[in-house]
């Protein structure tokens, strides 16, 4: 029963998302972002990520190929070889 009041809680109180008060917040961002989507996602995810690295300024999109929503796990050794990728070109 604990759960289950803590679960309807959560959802009842749901932090709001800062980007909804302010979409420009992104632009803010001081740092380098990698927007990740799968070529089999969603096009909203693909337009989103499109979005995302537009709006920050050190910002890069990646469509993982053969990928869904689940990259990390349905394209495991291309997932990482992206964000090794990323990472290496920023230290």
């Amino acid at each position: 029963m604990i759960v289950t009041n803590a679960l309807v809680v959560a959802l009842v109180r749901r932090t709001p998302d800062p980007l909804e008060r302010d979409p420009g917040a992104i632009s803010q961002l001081r740092m380098p972002v990698l927007a990740l989507a799968g070529e089999a996602d969603m096009p909203d995810f693909k337009q989103a990520a499109e979005e995302i690295a537009q709006a920050v300024p050190d910002g890069r999109r990646e469509i993982l190929a053969g990928a869904g929503h689940l990259a990390p796990l349905e394209t495991p050794d291309l997932f990482w070889d992206v964000l090794h990728a990323f990472l290496d070109a920023r230290s």
